[in-house]
């Protein structure tokens, strides 16, 4: 899927929040990506330069357009974003608007409009009933982001414990922080109850490049 800019803030303020310390944009870039798995023209490499479109459009909501910040979003401290109160309550007060408006037929360029404008006076439809008969598997994203952490370098390069891969030593500075995190134990060989993960993350989650 490709993204606009408008529609990176929301998700950028939930990986913000996990993170009170803050995230530097190579950081905040490296959890997007993993976290979106953007597709199609955002993956396409600029001309002469080291970033792809999605990337070069995660910069413009910390770097030239300083989008986060002037919406006072953010503050930044050390070259770290850290999400402040005003961000916290952007984020309550919209959290699942975009999957609504996707439901309810928005096309991407009416999403890009509407996130433009913070989402005032959007009507949304909430409330309906829908009978659900699969089984899945509960995923905490959180466990994932402390993962990525945990195992992050000073530079913010990731090496697979498996194979020694690390991404920005195919795809440059786009690469750093491109990788996946698994299990040593596959979530599908459980028995279902799920796991209950507390504190340090050291020897549950292995990094593994996918």
């Amino acid at each position: 899927m490709e993204y606009s800019e408008p529609e990176l803030i929301l998700p950028a303020l939930e990986i913000l929040e996990v993170f009170p310390e803050g995230l530097t944009t190579t950081d905040l870039m490296g959890f997007l990506r993993q976290n979106l798995n953007p597709s199609g023209g955002d993956i396409v490499q600029l001309v002469g330069r080291n970033d792809d479109h999605f990337s070069q459009k995660v910069r413009n909501l910390t770097g030239s357009h300083k989008t986060l910040e002037n919406k006072g979003l953010v503050t930044v401290v050390d070259h770290r974003y850290v999400i402040n109160e005003v961000g916290r309550r952007y984020l309550t007060d919209h959290k699942g608007t975009s999957d609504a408006l996707k439901n309810q037929g928005f096309d991407a360029k009416d999403r890009e409009a509407i996130a433009d404008e913070d989402f005032k006076d959007i009507l949304i439809e909430e409330g309906a009933t829908q009978s659900v008969t699969r089984n899945v598997r509960e995923r905490s994203s959180k466990l994932t982001v402390a993962a990525r952490a945990h195992y992050e370098s000073a530079d913010g390069k990731i090496f697979c414990s498996g194979c020694g891969f690390e991404g920005s030593a195919i795809y440059n500075d786009a690469g750093i922080g491109l990788i996946e995190i698994h299990h040593i134990v596959p979530i599908r060989l459980s028995d279902g109850e799920g796991v209950v993960f507390a504190g340090a993350v050291e020897g549950e989650p292995v990094v593994c490049y996918s």
